[in-house]
């Protein structure tokens, strides 16, 4: 339910912490945890209060950062019943998502993944006195009552650890002769190892005569739909996202099937195993922002080249119909892609069209959230240009001919509509709606009276 116990991610993987007559002990010792300690704060006969710190990507590495915003621990209650109160005091400034009411995961034993019920504190302090990468920095508390033997896990977001994925693409692969049966192609492959020796998976679904997805000059028959998620570890909601559009383009939808027919999709779910596995919040394990190395990228980063060097691939047969980078938003609210700006008025158009066809299919989608502008597609971030991330750069490397360039973004939380917090559920919707919105624009004659209405929408 949590991951497999491949190994502890760090020296310290358990905490006993005790308690009057009992002790509650807290575990980080599984794929995509994170946890740097836990310390006794108060405690008596019937109740224990905690800190949890959260740990830093790289914590007690040359390469330590100052991103520490992703946790992910459990804890098993031993003896006796009590109330335990949790604090994280060194969370990075998410205030922004907690105004808009975000509240961490939990997860019983045997049970599914939900927004705590319990209610939350919050406050912002000043991160002199804890050392983050903003000037403030946020602590997190809550209350809950436990009884002996309860096992509970908690999580900044809803988890999708490496481990995870395997056993996805392990149950795909167990349908492969049912896909075959019926005509659709799928094969799935290396794209290469982790600067950590970890697999970086690519999935290839298509359909028809003379496809050979093992070939090596696949990519010469058919315009390609090339799909990346998890370049930052700590945006789980793009595996989701992924998972659904995946599922999606491999149904028995009639659209489905056409999709497949007119394209070869390329799927690489997570891009950044290692940051996953380590229970990162941004970057890889050598504390490196991947989505800041695709004009640098090298060795040192091996996902990133080869993913690089596999969009110029199929840009060189002359396919490449389509890119999405997928993610997650901490800051703005809803769903929304960021888009770059072609040279000529009808690639420019082709990329408003899309995320518009989207909107029309998935509610959850704000076209008035998205943005094509210039300026983000040279602004820094911190010590980099987004010149510099994957939308930008292989939209820059294939000539800035392919206007379908996108990085889609999802909250952690909240829509502009939802009540409800965002959850699998919404994220799912968006990755079938890609599939849906994607066969719209195939198949969309676009009326000349629409053009000035959707361009005026968006610029």
């Amino acid at each position: 339910m949590w991951g497999s116990l491949l190994r502890p991610p760090v020296d310290t993987a358990q905490w006993r912490c005790p308690h009057g007559l009992g002790e509650v002990v807290f575990d980080c010792g599984f794929d995509s945890a994170n946890l740097a300690d836990v310390v006794v704060h108060r405690a008596c006969e019937s109740a224990l209060a905690v800190q949890c710190w959260v740990r830093r990507d790289c914590q007690g590495t040359e390469f330590e950062t100052q991103h520490s915003t992703w946790f992910l621990f459990r804890l098993r209650v031993e003896d006796t019943s009590l109330a335990l109160t949790i604090q994280i005091p060194n969370l990075n400034n998410v205030t922004k998502l907690l105004q808009d009411g975000h509240k961490p995961m939990v997860c019983w034993e045997g049970g599914q993944w939900q927004p705590l019920p319990e209610a939350i504190e919050w406050c912002t302090r000043s991160s002199e006195d804890v050392d983050t990468r903003d000037s403030l920095c946020v602590q997190l508390s809550w209350t809950m009552n436990l009884t002996a033997g309860d096992s509970v896990a908690f999580a900044f977001s809803y988890p999708y650890s490496f481990y995870h994925l395997q056993q996805f693409l392990d149950c795909i692969d167990e349908r492969k002769e049912q896909f075959e049966s019926v005509g659709v192609l799928y094969h799935r492959s290396r794209l290469c190892f982790s600067a950590d020796g970890l697999r970086v998976d690519m999935v290839k679904v298509a359909q028809g005569e003379g496809v050979e997805l093992e070939s090596p000059d696949v990519f010469a028959g058919r315009s390609v739909v090339l799909v990346s998620a998890r370049v930052h570890p700590g945006e789980t909601p793009s595996s989701f996202v992924c998972e659904a559009m995946m599922n999606f383009i491999l149904s028995s939808s009639e659209v489905a099937e056409g999709l497949r027919r007119r394209h070869i999709f390329v799927f690489i779910p997570m891009l950044n195993p290692d940051g996953v596995f380590r229970g990162h919040y941004r970057t890889d394990g050598c504390g490196v922002d991947l989505n800041r190395t695709y004009t640098t990228c090298g060795p040192a980063q091996p996902t990133v080249a080869a993913l690089k060097e596999l969009c110029q691939t199929i840009h060189r047969f002359g396919r490449l119909h389509m890119y999405l980078d997928l993610h997650a938003h901490a800051t703005r609210r809803g769903m929304f892609v960021f888009g770059n700006q072609p040279t000529t008025v009808d690639a420019r158009v082709d990329g408003i069209l899309f995320p518009y066809l989207l909107s029309t299919v998935v509610p959850e989608f704000e076209l008035a959230g998205c943005e094509w502008a210039i300026r983000n597609m040279i602004r820094k971030t911190t010590k980099r240009s987004m010149a510099d991330c994957s939308r930008v750069a292989l939209f820059n490397a294939t000539g800035g001919t392919c206007p379908l360039v996108f990085t889609v973004e999802s909250n952690y939380s909240r829509g502009f509509r939802l009540v409800e917090q965002l959850g699998p559920k919404h994220w799912a919707r968006l990755g079938r709606g890609l599939g849906e919105a994607l066969y719209m624009f195939d198949n969309f004659d676009l009326p000349s009276l629409w053009l000035g209405k959707i361009f005026s929408t968006a610029v």
